[in-house]
């Protein structure tokens, strides 16, 4: 039997090429054997008709079938397309195997035949299969790389279990690949998922042992049905809505005693473990009495909102609100865990209140160097024009690799020796700067964007935008190394 096997990738021309793999292994022998006949069609029409009525319509037959045969072909692929998409997006980590007649689905971890999922359930995870997972605690977080769970995963896991007491993540590797990896690193601490996760799997989450956040009573609902349906408890951490406007039960003004009945509502499902609540500051970073106004109303109403739940039965082991802003200007509203997290990286403009140094840093290399006579103009557009003779160097770094095409012209990177001004629009994979004034910079050499020389905080101005988002930035396909563990 033919066959077929490969790993899902999410891009739209492997998705049409493996449907197109896929017709064939249905439908190849049908439609091979219209081909044929089609060509035999024109042959006979051309070499006995005369030119005769008869033969112009068999050859007009000839090319309808050949034409129609392979339109069929093309919307049967892309409507597989379709579905290998919804099914990829569903189930990340699985393998497709197409057989004649068939096409299964399996779970990479342990051969188990899965049946895809909806595409209205596939969000959440399985986007970031080398992504570094966000380790956070009321201690410290750190930006680890899949990596860093080889040859380095001794220290690295004495390093989490001494530094912290549990795991938070925003956006993690598919579920059924993440407990391998931590515990293949000796990590056991409790993990916390922040973000949404598809109720598909709750299965997951129950047997890796990971706690769930839920925003809301419909939620809640959904994973309570799945969780009774597989006989099992989910352990989740309820999110309150205090006035960030994202996620949680709407709890604020007029809405406070129903959002206080839905909360409890959903505390009291079937199926739940409620093991912790939690609210987040839309405003704690920033001065001004309007905002530290706004920030101390948010932490009332939270501890209002637990009080109401209390007085009807529930009771949360685990109260947090505390995110960096909280930690640099609100001490007092330590609960019972706290969720840094620009302040892990080291950055921000206070920072140096706690004593913390950057800990992430992106360098790239010199490509190559040239010189250039005066009125050069350098990269897309010619916005840059060389006013003297000028040693020009490139690196391999770009837009691409999460350098903002807005920093273009205006600004500096360090470089050996001193800091080297960017010249000229900043390209996909590349960009210039001018090393005129450092003479002893060779191809090869390191060039740090941000990092202990190069102020990331300057950076993000200029890109018009804040430290976290250009440390988020950084695309997967830079290479990440852990160090001075």
């Amino acid at each position: 039997m033919p066959e077929y096997e490969a790993e899902m990738r999410h891009d739209r021309k492997t998705l049409t090429e493996l449907a197109h793999m896929q017709y064939d292994l249905f439908c190849g022998r049908n439609r091979t054997a219209r081909g044929l006949l089609s060509v035999l069609l024109i042959v006979i029409g051309v070499l006995y008709g005369g030119g005769s009525w008869w033969s112009l319509l068999i050859i007009a037959y000839a090319c309808y079938l050949m034409t129609s045969t392979y339109a069929a072909s093309n919307r049967t692929a892309r409507r597989l397309a379709d579905q290998l998409e919804a099914a990829g997006q569903a189930l990340p980590a699985s393998r497709y195997v197409f057989e004649q007649k068939k096409m299964r689905i399996f779970n990479l971890e342990d051969g188990e035949e899965l049946d895809p999922l909806p595409y209205g359930e596939a969000v959440g995870l399985g986007e970031d299969y080398d992504a570094f997972y966000i380790f956070r605690s009321q201690y410290g977080g750190y930006r680890i790389p899949k990596e860093a769970l080889g040859d380095k995963q001794d220290g690295f896991r004495r390093f989490i279990e001494e530094k912290t007491g549990r795991l938070f993540m925003r956006r993690v590797t598919p579920l059924n690949r993440l407990r391998e990896w931590l515990r293949a690193a000796g990590i056991k601490l409790p993990v916390l998922i922040l973000v949404h996760t598809a109720t598909a799997y709750t299965g997951a989450l129950i047997e890796h042992d990971i706690t769930q956040a839920v925003s809301g009573l419909a939620e809640a609902e959904r994973f309570s049905a799945v969780a009774q349906a597989l006989g099992r408890t989910l352990r989740v951490h309820m999110a309150v809505d205090t006035g960030m406007s994202r996620i949680g039960v709407l709890c604020t003004g007029a809405d406070f005693e129903r959002g206080v009945a839905e909360l409890v509502r959903a505390c009291k499902l079937p199926g739940f473990e409620v093991e912790g609540v939690f609210t987040h500051f839309a405003v704690s970073d920033e001065a001004g009495e309007e905002n530290e106004r706004y920030t101390r109303e948010q932490f009332r109403t939270f501890m209002a909102v637990i009080e109401a739940a209390g007085e009807q039965g529930v009771r949360f082991t685990i109260r947090h609100c505390m995110n960096s802003g909280a930690l640099l200007n609100y001490p007092e509203f330590a609960l019972d865990m706290a969720r840094p997290g620009l302040l892990l990286y080291g950055y921000g403009d206070e920072a140096g209140k706690l004593g913390l140094k950057p800990c992430m840093r992106l360098m790239t290399r010199v490509l190559t160097v040239k010189r250039y006579a005066p009125g050069t103009t350098i990269s897309y557009g010619r916005r840059f024009t060389t006013e003297r003779e000028t040693r020009m160097g490139v690196l391999g770094i770009g837009y691409a690799d999460g350098l903002p095409r807005l920093c273009s012209n205006n600004c500096a990177f360090a470089a050996p020796g001193g800091t080297a001004p960017q010249r000229g629009r900043i390209c996909m994979d590349m960009c210039m700067v001018d090393l005129t004034d450092l003479p002893g910079v060779q191809p090869g050499d390191e060039v740090e964007i941000f990092g202990a020389r190069a102020d990331l905080n300057a950076l993000s101005r200029t890109a018009q935008t804040i430290p976290y988002e250009l440390l988020c930035a950084v695309s997967k396909r830079v290479p990440r190394e852990m160090k001075n563990f």
